[in-house]
């Protein structure tokens, strides 16, 4: 994410957020290159936060709303350091 996405989507644009991805390992990328509007994935990071995938290049917050507090923790934790790539364990939970 960058300062730009991050200004863009302050106050009433809060459910366009998205966390950008790249880079996912061999074990999950299949299944996350199947991902489509109609074909989402959950996901669970670091053992704890839950997520849907519904876009192949990003999780937006408007497929979140049953994981909201999730989304808005790691985007939270994400702002602080705009335009800088992070690793975390990944596992498709569904």
């Amino acid at each position: 994410m960058t300062t730009a996405v991050l200004d863009y989507t302050r106050g009433p644009r809060e459910k366009e957020r998205q966390i950008a991805y790249t880079a996912a390992s061999a074990d999950i990328s299949a299944r996350l290159g199947e991902v489509t509007k109609q074909k989402h994935v959950k996901i669970r990071l670091a053992g704890r936060i839950t997520l849907v995938v519904g876009d192949r290049g990003a999780i937006w917050r408007a497929h979140n709303e049953q994981y909201a507090k999730d989304f808005d923790a790691l985007f939270t934790f994400l702002a602080h350091y705009p335009s800088k790539s992070m690793r975390f364990l990944c596992e498709i939970t569904e």
